[in-house]
C-alpha cells in the first residue's frame, strides 16, 4: 500500500480525475507497474 500512496495515481484517484477511481485493483496495479516504475525500483 506505501507504493499506492506514494504514486501520481492516487493523487489522481482522490482528485476523481478521468473516472479512474471506478478500476479494479488489477488494472491499477498495472497501470502502477507501467506508468511509475520508479516506485518499484526501492
Amino acid at each position: 500500500m506505501d507504493i499506492y500512496f506514494h504514486s501520481r495515481l492516487s493523487a489522481q484517484i482522490d482528485g476523481g480525475v478521468y473516472g479512474i477511481q471506478y478500476l479494479d485493483a488489477r488494472n491499477l496495479a498495472d497501470d502502477l507497474m507501467e506508468n511509475e516504475p520508479e516506485l518499484f525500483a526501492k
